[in-house]
């Protein structure tokens, strides 16, 4: 019986220790960031390059970032921009997302994807700017956006632009496959795992000692 509360006597113990360490509801399980980004497409549903108000449709996809700070304005360059990725629709492009390996200083820029990454967001995430290149490469005339041994590079890349007007355009061999107007991003969001709160943690942790104390009590 003593080696019970001996037991519960250490699992308080513990237990309040967390609760005084722990100083939020929630903990992030990671840095990064996702922006949900929204735009209007003027060719995406019709002639390619050719901006048709009639067919106008709307389109959206994610842009990851690391080490962003909620309230503060931010510059996106190639450390940390994570990925990004486009869901459409469109008749031109399928969906994609492009994975960033960070390596700035790769030989080949041919096999390093996204390269040449400039932008910044506002404070209030009113506004956001982006522009950076990758690499597309040929697989039996298909368009692959992830290198592989074997694979031919096409004789240009893509160039993502959203400018601080909200127009945006995906720009292959320098002519735009799919663009538009009004680019926008919605607040914020990164992945975080719930944990109780450090008031349940002490308020179980006095439970414990509570039950220890009677049990230490009917034995005496």
């Amino acid at each position: 019986m003593n080696k019970v509360l001996s037991n519960l006597l250490k699992s308080a113990v513990v237990i309040a220790s967390l609760s005084q360490a722990a100083n939020a509801d929630v903990i992030p399980s990671d840095s990064d960031f996702t922006f949900t980004w929204t735009a209007i497409c003027g060719d995406c549903n019709s002639t390619k390059g050719e901006f048709d108000e009639t067919q106008n449709i709307e389109v959206s996809g994610d842009i990851v970032l690391k080490d962003y700070t909620l309230g503060e304005a931010f510059i996106i360059d190639n450390e940390n921009l994570v990925s990004f990725s486009y869901n459409g629709p469109s008749i031109h492009l399928d969906a994609f997302t492009l994975l960033n390996n960070n390596n700035a200083a790769a030989s080949n820029l041919f096999e390093d994807g996204i390269y040449g990454v400039s932008g910044s967001i506002a404070a209030d995430q009113s506004s956001f700017e982006l522009d950076f290149s990758h690499t597309l490469w040929d697989l039996d005339g298909e368009i692959s956006y992830e290198y592989q041994q074997g694979l031919n590079a096409y004789p240009s890349i893509m160039d993502v632009h959203f400018g601080s007007d909200a127009d945006w355009a995906f720009n292959i061999w320098g002519v735009p496959w799919d663009f538009g107007v009004n680019a926008a991003i919605e607040p914020a969001s990164n992945t975080v795992t719930d944990v109780p709160e450090p008031t349940s943690l002490a308020i179980f942790a006095l439970g414990l000692l509570g039950l220890a104390s009677r049990k230490f009590k009917h034995n005496a």
